[in-house]
């Protein structure tokens, strides 16, 4: 993760409780925000121009690898989380989800 990511996560980790967000939610938003900025990373995507495909494919490798750690599928809702992790994380970037 590179500096500026690491900053991006530090900021959302202080926007997130003002919001009054629990520190179950800011944890689970931020682990996942990680998690999607090491995934930009090794494809060399900034973050800045993320679109929603990208998103889509990451939630699709996630689930993925979610089966191949667990021997099953996750629940239908599931992706809620990661989901909501990484749009919020979109919007702090550019100010919108793509």
């Amino acid at each position: 993760m590179t500096k500026a990511d690491r900053q991006v996560i530090t900021e959302l980790e202080a926007v997130l409780p003002s919001q009054e967000y629990s520190p179950v939610v800011v944890r689970n938003y931020c682990a996942y925000a990680r998690g999607f900025l090491d995934h930009l990373a090794q494809r060399n995507i900034p973050v800045a121009d993320v679109t929603e495909a990208q998103v889509e494919q990451y939630l699709r490798e996630a689930v993925a690898l979610f089966q191949r750690r667990h021997g099953r599928l996750p629940g239908p809702r599931w992706h809620q989380i990661p989901c909501a992790g990484i749009h919020t994380l979109l919007r702090l970037v550019q100010g919108r989800c793509p």
